[in-house]
């Protein structure tokens, strides 16, 4: 049975969806990804010295959807926006002067030529939540 965008599977338990042929995917260079309307669904993906990595699409430090167009070097992704610099493989922020602030990380794996991330679980980023006040918001 091969893989195709869109399929669900399951492996070790846990959900993933086929988001992209691997194929499509070049070093260094990110690949961005919508998984829903929402903008905390969207994600990135990245090969860098032969290894996958998928990250948030949303900088946490001013919450731009932009980390798909980052640098990537040495191991880290540099947003585009206002240079704040994440770990592909952990989205910790590598200069804690700026901040202890990191990407969401989700697992990926490549099967049959596709692409597919962890799709178990997905939070709604702290700023976009909203605080019910005296029966306000």
């Amino acid at each position: 049975m091969s893989v195709k965008i869109g399929d669900r599977i399951y492996e070790n338990g846990k959900e993933f969806i086929a988001v992209e042929f691997a194929s499509n995917l070049t070093e260094n260079k990110g690949t961005l990804i919508r998984l829903g309307e929402e903008i905390e669904k969207q994600v990135v993906l990245f090969r860098h010295q032969g290894k996958l990595f998928c990250l948030s699409n949303i900088c946490p430090h001013r919450h731009q959807p932009s980390i798909y167009r980052g640098f990537v070097e040495n191991g880290c992704v540099t947003c585009p926006e206002h240079f704040w610099t994440y770990r592909l493989d952990t989205g910790e922020n590598i200069d804690q002067k700026q901040g202890i602030k990191k990407l969401k990380t989700y697992e990926v794996i490549e099967k049959d030529g596709v692409i597919l991330i962890n799709i178990d679980y997905f939070e709604k980023p702290k700023w976009k939540e909203f605080k019910i006040i005296n029966g306000t918001t």
